[in-house]
């Protein structure tokens, strides 16, 4: 009689192990499914400093539209942000002392067009969706930040909720497994 294989046992320990381990360490992993980027395994690390086109995972501000976002649907509610929905995953656009510009054709950051970022009066359910005006232009104060995806022109970002302060800011993100 053959004795069952202990592979995949030992595997599924050694997966448990790393994870306790990821855990412990104030590292982990997270699962993106949103349109706002790639679907996949991210690895999320502790964020020591903020810089552009860095990868994080935070908070947005607690505002009088967060219960909107969750009844519509664009973040599930949680208990890991003050503002009572799920930690977002997105690119940092800008940082403190960045210049941001929001015109119709898009943001600017230090007069640079990033491209598919203008903003949407509605959203894809035909509803009003607020946002920063065009026209909106600010240099972003110290310990801030501004978060914008560039995976999709439907991600909400800072143009429909603002700058986000860089202690929200809890992970460095990167992905590992993207579909």
């Amino acid at each position: 009689m053959r004795r069952p294989s202990p592979g995949p046992i030992v595997g599924v320990a050694v997966a448990f192990m790393v994870i306790a381990g990821l855990s412990l360490s104030g590292w982990g992993l997270a699962f993106n499914s949103s349109e706002s980027m790639p679907t996949g395994l991210y690895l999320l690390s502790p964020v020591s400093q903020i810089v552009r086109n860095q990868l994080v995972a935070g908070c947005i501000p607690k505002s009088d539209l967060t219960d909107e976002y969750a009844a519509r649907g664009y973040l599930p509610k949680s208990t890991d942000c003050p503002s009572g929905l799920a930690r977002i995953l997105k690119p940092v656009a800008a940082i403190g002392g960045d210049q941001v510009r929001i015109g119709e054709d898009g943001v600017r950051v230090n007069g640079r067009l990033i491209s598919g970022s203008q903003v949407l009066d509605v959203d894809s359910a035909g509803r009003p969706l607020p946002h920063l005006r065009v026209g909106w232009e600010r240099q972003i104060p110290k310990g801030s930040c501004f978060l914008l995806s560039n995976h999709s022109r439907r991600s909400l970002d800072s143009r429909y909720f603002g700058t986000v302060e860089n202690g929200d800011l809890v992970y460095r993100a990167r992905a590992l497994l993207t579909l």
